[in-house]
């Protein structure tokens, strides 16, 4: 509905507001649980956390009532990004709101992965998934070689990130495969 049936239904500018005010309140959300639970964030990026059923929570309680806004928090800030480049509104404020919503997509992607809801990891990696397919398309379709080379690399690159540590077992004990490890 939020994405294929509001759009018909408002003006660019409408949905870009609404859009808008989803993704600040998501912002504030990932905000929040940072400050309420530094000390599990800084444990997590160290490596010397201990994964329980019941993490980290923000504005929306548990991980699992906040899991359902972080699946679609990504995917809305996409959709945020490609309407304000097809709405007229000014270059500045274009580049600022698409800051903003980078911002917003790193965030609300460290939230979900240091919360461990499989709902959110899920429709993150799916919808990951969904972009480089399109792409990949699009690509094959303008008949351009290099982009088309550069998605496989960063796909492969990606896929290549979560097999390193079971194919190499010295690299069980490193930094982000450490983290890899744990949360599979």
């Amino acid at each position: 509905c939020f994405i294929f049936i509001i759009p018909r239904c408002l003006d660019r500018k409408y949905y870009l507001i609404l859009t808008g005010l989803f993704i600040l309140i998501m912002f504030y959300s990932c905000l929040y649980s940072f400050v309420k639970e530094k000390e599990y964030y800084i444990s997590f990026l160290k490596g010397t956390w201990d994964y329980n059923t019941d993490t980290i929570g923000s504005i929306f309680g548990d991980k699992q009532q906040w899991g359902c806004f972080l699946g679609i928090a990504i995917p809305a800030s996409c959709l945020f990004i490609y309407i304000c480049f097809k709405t007229r509104i000014n270059n500045i404020l274009k580049i600022l709101l698409t800051a903003v919503c980078s911002i917003n997509i790193l965030t609300c992607l460290v939230c979900s992965i240091a919360s461990f809801c499989k709902t959110a990891i899920v429709a993150n990696i799916l919808f990951i998934f969904a972009i480089f397919v399109g792409l990949f398309v699009l690509s094959c379709k303008k008949r351009r070689i290099i982009p088309i080379l550069g998605l496989v690399l960063v796909f492969v690159g990606c896929i290549s990130l979560v097999l390193i540590p079971f194919l190499i077992p010295s690299m069980k004990e490193v930094g982000i495969f450490k983290i890899i490890i744990k949360a599979i």
